[in-house]
């Protein structure tokens, strides 16, 4: 129970209990020694809870008593919490709202959330288990959360956390306090639909998140209902979390995947079977290139060239291989262009001028190869030999 809850709990039990608070407050111990608190092993020095509560009272010496049992309710529930997540084999979590919401649910267990009086009873079991572990020295006993075991329960109120809020059962005409530490507009309507009409209007005119009933079992259902709308709340968000988890590994791998230009084992097999076929298709057009038929055998590697293209591009397994080798079928487009201008040339017989053609074609289609082998192809392509 957080520091807000305690403030709501003092202002509503002083108005059940018209200064009863304060004479428990006060007590009659003073604060000295190591230990002021003790949690099974774990002792919490004085000195340590006394500057805490100096930062609570703010400088005012009448709200230092409050204080410090504000100021040990806190260091009690913490370790309270740690305590019950460890001995549940769970790793504490470091921020205190996320253990209360931690120990909250391990405390009511998976599936469905129990009803109203067994959710109540595995939270009092709880209170029950950690209160008999505790001693506070009399200046820190909290006056309404009854957390330390070597004192007498208190006579003003009795008040036990139900995960989401603490139920207080009171001296006067309101014999039940519900209080909730942060309520939020959304979360009440979501709980309100959850409760009998009555119940639910008795929530929704709550003031500061503290609501007053007349009956225990109607402010069970309250703080259930309160519970497993935050519950609900957390579970939809761990999903969100985990959603957005695996969205951001994957965009992670397609980054790393995108960076290194090797294809994947699938799309690379596919792609060389097609070099392989493009290179047999290519072989009756290669020998004297340029030399008789020119047009010819230019179509000819151009029409075994453009199925490389679209084999190639029928291989990639996923996007980013079809990106991958996006590249190398613009390369392959540029190339069948450079050989539709050599086509339109006169063959030639003249060494000199094929050795022309054929070596400006080879450079016009290097940016192909090269492609070629970085994609892990080899040497994919078709090359016209130079002619001797």
């Amino acid at each position: 129970m957080g520091g807000r809850t305690g403030v709501l709990l003092m202002a509503a039990l002083a108005l059940a209990a018209a200064g009863a608070l304060a004479v428990r407050a006060r007590g009659s111990d003073e604060p000295s020694g190591e230990g002021a608190v003790t949690v099974g092993s774990v002792r919490v020095p004085a000195a340590e809870l006394e500057a805490a509560a100096a930062r609570l009272a703010g400088g005012h010496p009448r709200r230092l008593a409050a204080a410090r049992a504000a100021a040990a309710a806190r260091a009690i529930e913490r370790l309270w919490l740690s305590g019950e997540a460890t001995e549940r084999g769970l790793r504490p979590a470091p921020q205190l709202g996320a253990l209360r919401a931690q120990v909250a649910d391990a405390v009511a267990g998976r599936g469905r959330v129990p009803d109203a009086a067994r959710l109540a009873a595995a939270f009092d079991a709880f209170h029950a288990r950690w209160r008999a572990r505790t001693r506070c020295l009399g200046p820190y006993r909290d006056p309404y959360e009854d957390r330390c075991g070597d004192a007498a329960g208190p006579a003003v109120a009795s008040c036990r956390w139900m995960g989401e809020a603490t139920v207080c059962g009171v001296q006067g005409r309101a014999r039940w306090l519900v209080v909730r530490e942060s309520p939020s507009a959304r979360a009440t309507r979501a709980a309100a639909a959850r409760l009998p009409r009555r119940l639910a209007r008795t929530l929704r005119s709550g003031r500061g998140g503290v609501v007053g009933l007349r009956s225990r079992a109607d402010a069970l259902a309250i703080a259930r209902a309160v519970y497993v709308v935050a519950r609900a709340a957390r579970v939809r968000a761990a999903a969100q979390r985990a959603r957005a988890a695996q969205r951001a590994a994957a965009a992670r791998e397609r980054d790393e995947r995108a960076r290194d230009p090797r294809l994947t084992t699938k799309t690379l097999a596919s792609a060389r079977d097609a070099c392989e076929r493009q290179l047999r298709d290519s072989e009756p057009y290669m020998f004297a290139f340029g030399t008789q038929d020119a047009a010819g055998q230019a179509q000819g590697l151009i029409g075994a060239r453009t199925a490389l293209a679209r084999r190639v591009r029928a291989a990639a397994a996923d996007p980013i291989d079809r990106a991958k080798l996006r590249p190398l079928i613009a390369a392959i487009a540029a190339g069948n262009h450079e050989l539709q201008r050599l086509a339109a040339g006169a063959p030639s017989p003249d060494l000199t001028t094929l050795r022309r053609r054929n070596a400006r074609l080879d450079a016009r289609t290097e940016p192909e190869r090269a492609i070629s082998r970085r994609l892990g192809l080899g040497d994919c392509l078709a090359r016209p030999a130079k002619p001797e």
